[in-house]
């Protein structure tokens, strides 16, 4: 394994006297962080000499002919990663039921191993920092594998139970710091996604604050927001918003998906927003939560309506989950009543999918408002037991 190592480092050298006629004081430099890199990872130099093409294309990427220690550790890094890509998406669905990353209907599950390499990349990223070789790349890296853990939640070094969001608000922070607030906005749109991937009303962790501090503050440095940047602050407000609360966070999603309709005409991405903002209402208490949900589902179907080709099935049987959950919070049985048929009719014609059934939620919930108005509740019961 040394004689590996050794013999990689010459053949490097080599490369680097052909390039630049002699040992300048960057070329000594150069060779002295492949030393040094070379001590953390043997691994990370086989990885290289195992590429196709040249070795001076692929070691030498520098405009001078010198070599960047950070992008040989990248190539480690998305190895990890690619090698454990299908954590989530075995074929053994059983045993993972409970390794949903995005699962909102269960109390997410806590990870006991490092199944997707997230933990690991995390690590190489740490002792790039402390050889000072790490880059905005290095971190987008790692974001972007602690994002695909989702709402899964894991034991931190610490021995704190942590998810996503907690570690990525470390991350973003001191990438901020070192790079000097200069970043882009795809690097950001990681932290968003985390900060909406675990927003919760539960345990006061207030997520959807913190994606909507850090969207102010790319606005307010001169980083432009995309429409994935609004996207996720309106995602993380939506399930903040507790069931039975007032409508603030519903107020603030809602806020935020007309700032997304200024600057996205894609219809995927305004059903989606659109969605999120429906879900939002159908949990707040406030008398006028009803006609906001009635509008947004209505905008929705405007939208379907106007373009078939689409391939979100929104809105769909949650949609219209949501939007009776509203009206039976303001106890009006017919506007939910006409929004079960609806959809059921919807359903019946086809231009649902076969997954897109009618959720026995909806129907237990249309009843229990009949029931409480003391209204034959009949024919909801029977169409339970149909669907």
């Amino acid at each position: 394994m040394k004689c590996n190592s050794i013999s990689s480092i010459l053949v490097l050298v080599v490369l680097l006297l052909d390039l630049s006629d002699g040992f300048g004081a960057q070329t000594l430099s150069s060779i002295y962080s492949i030393r040094i890199e070379t001590r953390f990872s043997d691994q990370v130099l086989r990885a290289v000499d195992d590429l196709p093409g040249s070795l001076d294309a692929i070691a030498s990427n520098g405009v001078d002919g010198s070599v960047n220690p950070a992008d040989r550790f990248h190539i480690d890094m998305r190895r990890v990663l690619e090698s454990r890509n299908k954590a989530f998406s075995s074929s053994d669905t059983s045993s993972l039921s409970t390794l949903l990353p995005l699962d909102r209907r269960n109390r997410p599950a806590l990870l006991s191993q490092d199944i997707d390499g997230a933990n690991r990349v995390t690590s190489m990223l740490r002792h790039m920092v402390n050889i000072d070789v790490a880059n905005e790349e290095s971190y987008q890296i790692v974001l972007g594998a602690l994002c695909r853990r989702g709402r899964l939640r894991w034991t931190d070094g610490d021995s704190s139970v942590v998810c996503a969001a907690d570690v990525v608000d470390g991350l973003i922070d001191e990438l901020w710091d070192r790079q000097e607030g200069v970043l882009s906005t795809h690097t950001c749109n990681f932290a968003l996604k985390a900060y909406a991937a675990c927003s919760t009303p539960r345990g006061e962790r207030w997520y959807a604050e913190k994606a909507q501090a850090l969207l102010d503050t790319m606005e307010k440095e001169g980083i432009k927001p995309s429409p994935e940047s609004f996207s996720h602050v309106v995602n993380a407000w939506a399930w903040q918003q507790e069931n039975f609360g007032d409508g603030d966070c519903a107020r603030m999603a809602e806020s935020n998906l007309k700032r997304l309709l200024e600057i996205s005409t894609d219809d995927e991405t305004m059903l989606q927003g659109y969605d999120w903002a429906l879900e939002a209402w159908s949990k707040s208490q406030e008398d006028d939560a009803p006609a906001h949900a009635d509008r947004i589902l209505n905008e929705m179907k405007v939208i379907k309506k106007r373009n078939r080709s689409l391939t979100s099935s929104l809105p769909n049987s949650q949609s219209y989950t949501n939007a009776i959950l509203a009206w039976t919070k303001s106890n009006s049985a017919s506007k939910a009543h006409s929004l079960l048929y609806e959809y059921i009719d919807t359903y019946e014609d086809g231009y649902s999918s076969t997954d897109q059934e009618p959720e026995l939620f909806a129907f237990s919930k249309a009843s229990t408002i009949f029931m409480l108005q003391e209204t034959d509740a009949i024919v909801f019961l029977s169409f339970e037991i149909q669907y």
